[in-house]
């Protein structure tokens, strides 16, 4: 025999779906207006908090991050040997010319860290704003890496560096979810201590 759902069960449902639709909208805009053009509560970059900071303050705040990190150079580890690579090089049949081989892309990366819970799509931002409150948001920092003259430097390092590995980085398709669609190579990672960047190679 089949059973049916009272209508006064139905009715009980729904308002209290309504209800929670209300709760939560009210507590997306109270949140938006409070920390409205600042990063959320949890929400953190290379491991440090940025909660109630404005993208102005991150930008100060990374940027200081970044040249501490790269004063000794980006970590390179092949084959048990380890490289230090500076952001930019001298070129060498020009000593006027310099190649860009890694940047940190503050302004993004300070974008990023307060739009996150901030998009104005109540939608998309309540679970963003339930992560952030409730587990914490470490976000990823936005780079470029130069793979052309990285792995030029590579080879002026080390003498038997083969860029095959290039081809075959390219072909590993686990390790490409979480990476910028122009690094299929290498992955930037910052260390907290000593700080610095590690230059990683997918492989």
């Amino acid at each position: 025999m089949l059973s049916f759902i009272k209508p006064h069960h139905t009715r009980r449902t729904l308002i209290i779906i309504i209800a929670v639709i209300f709760v939560l909208l009210g507590l997306w805009a109270y949140i938006e207006k409070t920390f409205a053009h600042v990063a959320l509560p949890g929400v953190k970059v290379v491991g440090l908090s940025v909660t109630g900071k404005t993208q102005s303050e991150i930008v100060e705040i990374l940027n200081k991050k970044y040249d501490e990190a790269t004063r000794d150079g980006l970590q390179f580890t092949y084959k048990n040997r380890v490289a230090n690579i500076y952001p930019e090089v001298v070129a060498a049949n020009d000593p006027d010319l310099f190649y860009q081989l890694f940047k940190i892309n503050v302004e993004q990366t300070a974008a990023n860290l307060v739009n996150f819970g901030h998009h104005g799509n109540p939608f998309k931002d309540i679970p963003e704003i339930f992560v952030a409150f409730t587990f914490g948001h470490d976000n990823p920092v936005s780079y470029t890496l130069s793979e052309g003259a990285l792995i030029t430097t590579l080879k002026e390092n080390f003498g038997d560096w083969n860029d095959r590995r290039k081809i075959r980085a390219r072909n590993l398709k686990a390790k490409k979810s979480y990476l910028p669609k122009a690094n299929r190579v290498f992955h930037l990672i910052f260390q907290k201590s000593p700080t610095r960047f590690i230059l990683k190679l997918l492989i």
